[in-house]
């Protein structure tokens, strides 16, 4: 029998990252379809046992899960150093980020292979906007990807492209996209969904952003355009962390002049509650100077809500024509540009109809089980 092996650490992040979802969400696919005669196991760093069994839940349908001999902050400090996942390696091994064990097995004679993902090539393109630790990190383990994994995974054209401008990948580039979450997904009862929307004080009149503190999400760029005067009367709802190691939202908040009535903060919230805040806004801001998929932005298409985003390459491919795009050129003026979408959207009625009728068309086009089947023909090809 194969045995495929899912690198499950991102479901160790407590944060509903875009790579978490994913993790999460391709698993349970992957689980799902797995083909006569294989099966599917779980890869972890050393962790307790509620911690084991959380994922194990979360993911149901695992032969097995296996556990490192270290734990996860030792293996991220030396995987860029090539270091294994000793008695947990070995076999076809496919990881959700660029953080896994690769290794010279060209001589395993197909008996050993790794494939890792790369989200996006912000560390590459706009290292400004990434730590100075990440850069150095993702620079080794994107070195020791092209000398060693089997295969290289990104979930767009745009970041395949831009991939090829540095490393040559050949045919061990594979495109394989997102979706949205099962679980963002509204109250059946209509009354569960008006109680949450007044518990979180959702305003009348709003757009929404889950841009976090992250330089590279453009959260400061929402924050001064929903300041403008032009928008006077609605709010921006952020959804996410408060604070996050070297950002704090009030000191942005401060630092942009955005008077703090303007804004509701909701903090990182469940899905049902956000699949609320995004189905009643008046559109969804993704203002990205740096992107590897998007899933608000699919997610927003669920329920049809208008999106305007940044033209980040891509947001720009996730979109199609189903979005509003916004040139992000001088950053200085970003905001205004990213203003007037808003205005736009706000006052007339046929781009905002065009927008929501559109997005719900373009939603159909990203399905998990479609991913998990590429996956799936991604080992069976290498």
């Amino acid at each position: 029998m194969t045995t495929l092996r899912l690198l499950l650490d991102p479901l160790l992040d407590a944060r509903p990252s875009g790579t978490r979802r994913t993790a999460v969400s391709l698993a349970r696919e992957v689980v799902r379809r797995a083909p006569h005669g294989t099966s599917v196991e779980g890869v972890l760093p050393k962790v307790g046992v509620d911690e084991e069994e959380a994922v194990s839940a979360e993911i149901p349908g695992l032969a097995e899960v296996s556990l490192a001999r270290r734990k996860r902050e030792s293996l991220t400090k030396n995987w860029p150093r090539g270091h294994s996942l000793s008695a947990a390696g070995g076999g076809f091994l496919h990881s959700f980020s660029l953080w896994a064990p690769m290794k010279d097995i060209s001589l395993s004679y197909g008996i050993d292979q790794t494939v890792v993902t790369l989200e996006d090539l912000a560390f590459l393109t706009h290292p400004e906007l990434v730590t100075p630790d990440e850069v150095k990190a993702k620079e080794l383990l994107l070195k020791r990807a092209y000398r060693f994994a089997s295969a290289i995974v990104t979930p767009t054209n745009a970041v395949a492209d831009e991939l090829l401008e540095h490393y040559n990948f050949g045919d061990r580039l594979r495109v394989i996209g997102g979706a949205s979450s099962r679980t963002i997904r509204l109250p059946d009862d209509y009354d569960e969904a008006e109680q949450m929307a007044e518990s979180l004080g959702l305003p009348d009149l709003y757009v929404v952003t889950l841009a976090d503190l992250e330089p590279r999400h453009g959260l400061e760029h929402a924050l001064r355009a929903i300041a403008r005067p032009e928008l006077e009367g609605l709010k921006l709802v952020v959804v996410g962390h408060r604070e996050i190691p070297g950002h704090s939202f009030d000191e942005l908040l401060a630092r942009t002049g955005c008077p703090a009535e303007r804004v509701v903060h909701l903090g990182v919230i469940p899905d049902p509650q956000l699949a609320v805040a995004l189905q009643r806004a008046a559109a969804l801001l993704v203002p990205s100077l740096a992107a590897g998929f998007g899933h608000p932005i699919v997610e927003a298409f669920k329920f049809g809500t208008p999106v305007i985003h940044s033209d980040a390459p891509a947001l720009v491919e996730v979109g199609m024509d189903a979005t509003l795009v916004v040139e992000r050129g001088d950053l200085s003026s970003f905001h205004e540009r990213l203003c007037w979408a808003i205005a736009r959207v706000l006052s007339d009625e046929t781009v905002e109809r065009r927008l929501r009728i559109a997005g719900r068309d373009r939603q159909g086009v990203y399905h998990w089980g479609y991913s998990a089947e590429q996956l799936w023909t991604l080992h069976a090809d290498i």
